[in-house]
């Protein structure tokens, strides 16, 4: 089976789950976005929480296909920038997907937090109809 990380990261917590190819929740954490941190000190913190979710399901990161990154917009998806959120003022022009490859090689999808709400509805939730 295959596995994937998603990450939403917001202006005063950040929300990880691991989930399964056919969409399931095995397990999902939380920390407080720390806005005194520079933002790669907070990805230092949330690639932690990400490889505790592994290992509390007996999983590496060779287990995982990738890692979705949800965050608040603008974003400049081509360069993998966090670009100026208005409730994460030090993250402007963040290099999000650089800093993360630090802490995983595998490929890393960063997306509209919005964006990647909707999809999630329409994929697993009320909207899987629609």
């Amino acid at each position: 089976m295959n596995y994937a990380i998603g990450i939403d990261i917001g202006g005063t917590k950040i929300a990880l789950g691991l989930v399964s190819s056919d969409g399931q929740v095995l397990s999902k954490t939380s920390l407080s976005t720390d806005l005194s941190l520079h933002p790669s000190d907070m990805v230092d913190k949330i690639a932690e929480a990400a490889n505790r979710l592994l290992s509390d399901e007996g999983l590496q990161q060779a287990d995982l296909k990738g890692i979705g990154i949800g965050a608040p917009g603008p974003l400049n998806t081509k360069l993998g920038q966090i670009s100026e959120p208005p409730n994460l003022p030090n993250w402007w022009n963040f290099p999000i997907i650089h800093s993360f490859k630090r802490h995983f090689q595998l490929p890393i999808v960063l997306e509209n937090d919005a964006t990647a709400a909707a999809l999630a509805e329409k994929w697993n939730g009320a909207a899987k109809a629609v």
